[in-house]
């Protein structure tokens, strides 16, 4: 965790951001994707006086799904966004707008599927619902999952594309609207 954390504050220094002549602080709106314990490292260095020590007045903010970061990053409303690599590079691929990005941690799609205590197989998949966030990593993940196991999204599965986190997909599939969620395990 301090190595993410420190990763974190040597690409901040990297930009420029966190020193300037005037002695004054940067004011930097960081967007998390997820309440996970892998975003824990910029909510650590916030309260343990990290960024302010550097110059920097961070504000933590979190936003779930690419269709509430991807907009708030691309107007500027957040300069920093931690998670969301599938929308980010989608975004680069279709010249969408302009942005770096720094750096990634993960050399895997990590992916948890929450299924209807029906469903004990994944071949008991087919013909049901999985709800998905649009353009971002649960929708690659569960995509990923369903060609692996010889399902083809959208014909022998149905993705239900939902906004606004796993919280409200796990609602909906409260509610018998899906069957199962995909969410990436970050």
């Amino acid at each position: 965790m301090a190595k993410n954390i420190f990763v974190s504050l040597i690409c901040l220094i990297g930009l420029g951001c966190v020193t300037r002549a005037d002695g004054q602080t940067t004011k930097l709106v960081i967007a998390y994707a997820s309440p996970a314990a892998t975003f824990c490292p910029g909510v650590i260095a916030k309260r343990e006086g990290l960024f302010a020590r550097y110059g920097l007045d961070v504000e933590m903010v979190l936003m779930q799904g690419a269709s509430t970061y991807m907009p708030a990053l691309a107007n500027g409303n957040i300069q920093v966004l931690y998670g969301g690599g599938t929308a980010v590079s989608r975004a680069i691929a279709t010249g969408g707008f302009d942005f770096v990005v720094i750096a990634t941690e993960t050399r895997y799609v990590p992916l948890r599927m929450m299924v209807n205590a029906s469903i004990q197989t994944p071949a008991q998949l087919k013909g049901k619902r999985l709800g998905a966030g649009q353009a971002g990593l649960d929708e690659y993940a569960t995509i990923l999952y369903l060609e692996k196991i010889g399902m083809t999204p959208n014909k022998d599965v149905q993705i239900v594309y939902l906004a606004g986190g796993v919280p409200s997909r796990a609602a909906a599939m409260k509610q018998g609207l899906i069957d199962g969620v995909g969410e990436s395990a970050q």
